[in-house]
């Protein structure tokens, strides 16, 4: 069984790992855990989503209750330790998040869109141009121009949210590109920069402004 080795990186420079497996048997992506009562940021990998909980492998441990905050890059995801122990020599902490009002839901309706979006892939290193082309309370469709393993864990990035999820499947369209299917647990509201208003002069000035340029 092979073990995973963390690299601490800087928040913007997250990327989904490949070339190796986890400890739990399967690929995931590149984390930062930070500890909201402190200014404690971990790097860690996550590897594995069910409704309100993620399961992330990190290199120190973290007491159970620990209030967190899970970032990829600008998304966040307020969430609780509710258990961490070692596993290799490594530690597999459980996060309950907040966000699970959809957790009781078997079937949703699905709509049709066409967004773009970046896809971030357990087994690839930069970050995939596609497009999401339908939505559901469960899940999303999604059309990419390589193929994605059925099982791993991927986020995608659209313009407002960061989501997390499992792929279902994945098969080859005629036109060359692929059509995968993921099952999604978890939403992250990016942060929005806001805008500041453009400076308002009073009239006066304008005049005064234009005048001189005459």
């Amino acid at each position: 069984m092979s073990q995973q080795t963390l690299v601490p990186r800087a928040l913007g420079e997250l990327e989904p790992k490949n070339d190796t497996q986890d400890i739990r048997g399967q690929r995931g992506l590149d984390i930062v855990v930070s500890v909201r009562t402190s200014a404690l940021r971990l790097t860690g990998v996550l590897h594995d989503l069910i409704p309100g909980e993620l399961v992330i492998t990190l290199d120190r441990p973290l007491p159970d209750g620990t209030p967190v905050t899970i970032e990829l890059r600008t998304a966040q995801l307020h969430g609780e330790v509710v258990y961490c122990g070692a596993n290799a020599n490594q530690y597999e902490a459980h996060i309950l998040t907040s966000n699970n009002e959809n957790a009781g839901l078997r079937h949703a309706p699905r709509f049709t869109v066409d967004l773009p979006a970046r896809i971030f892939a357990a087994d690839e290193p930069d970050a995939i141009d596609g497009r999401i082309v339908d939505i559901s309370a469960l899940g999303i469709g999604l059309e990419v121009p390589l193929p994605l393993h059925a099982g791993d864990v991927l986020a995608v990035e659209s313009e407002m949210n960061v989501t997390f999820g499992v792929v279902r499947y994945c098969r080859p369209l005629p036109e060359g590109n692929f059509r995968a299917g993921a099952e999604t647990y978890h939403v992250m509201p990016k942060e929005r920069q806001e805008k500041k208003p453009p400076e308002r002069r009073p009239w006066f000035k304008r005049l005064f402004t234009a005048v001189e340029s005459l």
